[in-house]
């Protein structure tokens, strides 16, 4: 054998066959790992495949929907695997070799880094994929479910295969607290935010806060609200407390800025589901809070939508809860009923001259991030031990999530969550104007035109963010203020049946006041 084939004489293993069959794997001295062969002549690309999945299942290497995902550490969740890091990714557990003939007839296996072109056939691979285990959710942290049986326990750190969770290893250790030292906790915890209720808000808080670490105890699809926290001017604590919310569970706070567009919303809604996000902020809103691929995702167990970069589509389950904040921020009526609200009243002059005592920010919150979560989970085991009782009120949008942990922020004497917020900023603007733009009408008792209905409006300042102050809407704003108007359509708002009659510009508009004794299902918009 010419010795220049013998270079790396440690890694190969070149003995000269005559018509071979199956080659000798190569061997590195005193290192255990298997070897894999590379495709090539006589062996395809899917008998390694099969290969390095039989190798490689049992790693923290997952399947969700088409796509490979890895998980690492707790603050990365479940990352998708490219062929460029699986490369070498899987080079940690085995070895690959090639197999090939030299032009001297010689039979050599030399250790190989598989190409990009091999990595990604093989992630793409149904002898790969099928092979892997499925999942579903991401936990940074030991978190409860609810297993089919109904008992609720905290999933241990790794999978988990009959919930298809994931639990990272973060060597946080809940403490044992009972009801009464986790009730303090929390309010320890929440006092010194200025809610502007009595104790609605705090009761939303806490439920939210319940949501994020209790998300498994729901039943499969079940839908949790979105929780919007507003304020009546900046420095009120809005991202202070969605960090409260979210960093005990995850260490971190995930904040995003509200996207340009509804393009934009997709591609980060979409990555939250891929990725196993347990939650996203989105932080400091300022405008009419109103979205269609967010009410979508907020309506829907599964979100689907293209990856990024590439042609295929991408369709999971979502466990993501959804934070907002925002000053002064409106919402759509489609917002409204899929959302709980909390509302901050600072009273200061400027919100640096509030004086705190203490500071409660991320490095606080990491501090006692075990007695957080501990206090969070002695509540939801009271409620548990003392027969699941459910709350004082429901919500029709999410009604296996008010059951939960309505009950189980009602049990513990925080108030009940759902009850209907009487605050301005969390107004469905439109339906307030049309409540009062209705009542004007009815104090006519005539039919209007279009036209007449604009001018109404605009003589009692409604419907701002639709029609201008004063003149003539252009096409674009007429059409929009007359598709709000169509929305309520022969609906009852307050004593009141609003009616639309004929089509086109000779349709007509009008309000009737209904005595109560004939009212047909009473009023639809009262909670």
């Amino acid at each position: 054998m010419p010795p220049e084939l013998l270079n790396t004489p440690e890694i190969l293993d070149v003995p000269e066959i005559d018509n071979p069959t199956e080659p000798p794997p190569a061997a590195v001295p005193n290192d255990p790992r298997p070897r894999v062969r590379l495709p090539g002549d006589n062996y395809l690309l899917s008998d390694t495949a099969a290969e390095l999945a039989d190798l490689l299942k049992d790693k923290d290497l997952f399947r969700r929907g088409d796509l490979v995902f890895h998980a690492r550490k707790a603050e990365d969740g479940l990352l998708p695997m490219s062929p460029e890091t699986f490369r070498t990714w899987c080079e940690q557990y085995l070895f690959c070799y090639r197999v090939r003939m030299t032009p001297q007839g010689v039979l050599v296996t030399p250790l190989r880094t598989m190409s990009v072109a091999d990595a990604e056939g093989v992630l793409a691979s149904p002898q790969f994929l099928s092979r892997l285990r499925p999942v579903e959710r991401f936990n940074p942290v030991r978190m409860p479910v609810r297993r089919a049986s109904g008992e609720i326990t905290l999933l241990p750190e790794g999978y988990d295969a009959e919930s298809l969770t994931f639990t990272a290893t973060c060597g946080i250790e809940l403490p044992d607290l009972p009801l009464e030292e986790a009730r303090q906790v929390i309010e320890n915890v929440l006092k010194e935010f200025g809610f502007a209720d009595p104790g609605r808000s705090k009761a939303v808080v806490i439920s939210a806060m319940l949501t994020v670490f209790g998300i498994g105890l729901l039943p499969p699809l079940a839908l949790p609200p979105a929780f919007i926290f507003l304020a009546n001017r900046e420095g009120a604590g809005k991202t202070l407390l969605a960090k409260v919310c979210t960093i005990p569970v995850l260490g971190y706070a995930p904040t995003a800025a509200w996207p340009r567009n509804d393009e934009e919303m997709d591609k980060r809604l979409l990555v939250s589901v891929m990725t196993g996000l347990p939650v996203l902020v989105l932080d400091n809103v300022r405008s009419h809070i109103a979205s269609a691929p967010l009410e979508l995702f907020l309506s829907n167990s599964h979100f689907k939508g293209r990856i990024l970069g590439e042609s295929k589509e991408f369709m999971g389950r979502k466990s993501t809860v959804v934070f907002l904040t925002g000053n002064g921020a409106t919402v759509s009526p489609d917002m409204r009923r899929r959302s709980l609200f909390v509302e901050l009243f600072l009273g200061v002059e400027r919100a640096e001259d509030r004086v705190f005592q203490r500071r409660l920010e991320a490095p606080l919150l990491l501090k006692h991030r075990a007695r957080i979560l501990g206090a969070l989970w002695s509540l939801i085991r009271a409620w548990d031990q003392a027969g699941r009782p459910k709350p004082s009120r429901s919500n029709s949008s999410f009604s296996d999530w008010s059951d939960l942990f309505g009950g189980i922020v009602e049990f513990a004497g925080f108030g009940c969550p759902l009850e209907t917020p009487q605050i301005e900023g969390a107004a469905d603007t439109d339906l307030a104007d049309m409540r009062a733009l209705v009542e004007r009408m009815a104090e006519g008792g005539q039919s209007l035109t279009f036209t007449e209905v604009v001018g109404l409006a605009q003589e009692a300042g409604l419907f701002t963010r639709l029609i201008p102050d004063e003149g003539e809407p252009d096409r674009p704003v007429r059409v929009a203020f007359s598709a709000a108007l169509l929305r309520y359509d022969r609906c009852m708002i307050g004593d009141c049946r609003f009616m639309i009659s004929g089509k086109g510009h000779r349709r007509r508009y009008q309000a009737e006041q209904i005595m109560p004794h004939v009212k047909a299902g009473g009023d639809l918009f009262r909670e």
